[in-house]
């Protein structure tokens, strides 16, 4: 082949490759859902969003989209090159205006890179986030981010950005475009297909039954101290045989413990953890179970 014909080929492939998707597609080709567990104040509630048709906002396309409760309506648009989703909710942006956006993913960010966590409703607050690791989870690309000043929202102080499924919380973790304060995400549709997302904090349920804010967390002195240090104590009340099972905010498993018959407020080592947010379940033969709501802090 001729050199000039070689360097045509490359300039063509150098305009065309970069077009095409870089990152797996947030949403399903007709229709996405995602259903939350909705944490506000002293209460905890099911809820769920999904898409209703697409619309074009200053010549962009969107994913309209709504709250189950409430019927409130939100826009969602991605851009599949660089792995980015932005949030716009109508008179309900950080700075009030409809036509105002946010970036509410980021797939393409690496260790070190920061993201801007949202406004948070004029608290003053550092909103910066600095991404900790990015690694590979069942074919899918993860960035984990961690809130340089955490504020107590789980779903904001560390946040997990998964390829294909978005954030932890779901595409309404961001302060200006939610309902509840810290949002976890249970399950995600595509195409009324249900993704491949773990949701190991509900044994995989996607339609938990809540009785109330002791589903997700819990104020009482049962884990103490919190925040925990290198360790955290159980108290002896539990029953006996109780299994203790620590969980990211990704919902993956990162300690399984089982408590002996008899034991006596145990101290369980929490060296191996890095700081943040887990969430602590007790389950027991006899069907009784708690699920809590652990702070890691050095």
């Amino acid at each position: 082949m001729k050199p000039s014909y070689l360097l045509l080929l490359s300039l063509l492939l150098a305009f065309v490759l970069p077009c095409h998707a870089q990152y797996s597609s947030f949403f399903g080709q007709h229709s996405t859902g995602w259903k939350i567990v909705c944490h506000n104040l002293d209460e905890a509630w099911p809820d769920s969003v999904y898409t209703v048709s697409d619309t074009l906002i200053n010549s962009r396309s969107y994913r309209k989209a709504t709250y189950r409760s409430g019927g409130l309506t939100i826009f969602f648009r991605e851009d599949t090159i660089t792995g980015r989703a932005w949030c716009l909710k109508p008179g309900g942006s950080c700075a009030g205006a409809d036509t105002t956006e946010m970036l509410i993913c980021d797939m393409s960010l690496n260790v070190s890179d920061t993201f801007n966590r949202g406004c948070f409703g004029g608290m003053g607050v550092d909103t910066l986030m600095i991404v900790d690791s990015v690694y590979m989870d069942r074919g899918h690309r993860v960035v984990r981010l961690k809130a340089r000043h955490p504020v107590g929202y789980a779903a904001r102080d560390i946040v997990f950005f998964t390829e294909g499924i978005g954030p932890g919380g779901s595409f309404v973790w961001m302060y200006g475009c939610t309902l509840c304060l810290d949002p976890y995400l249970l399950c995600s549709y595509k195409d009324e297909v249900q993704t491949d997302y773990p949701n190991a904090i509900f044994n995989g349920d996607c339609n938990p039954q809540l009785t109330g804010v002791k589903d997700l967390e819990e104020v009482a002195t049962t884990l103490y101290p919190n925040p925990a240090g290198s360790f955290v104590n159980l108290p002896k009340t539990y029953p006996d045989s109780d299994r203790f099972t620590i969980y990211d905010m990704s919902g993956r498993l990162v300690l399984d413990i089982a408590r002996s018959v008899g034991a006596s407020s145990p101290t369980i080592d929490l060296s191996t953890l890095p700081e943040g947010i887990y969430r602590v379940n007790l389950k027991n033969a006899k069907g009784f179970s708690a699920v809590y709501k652990l702070s890691i802090a050095r």
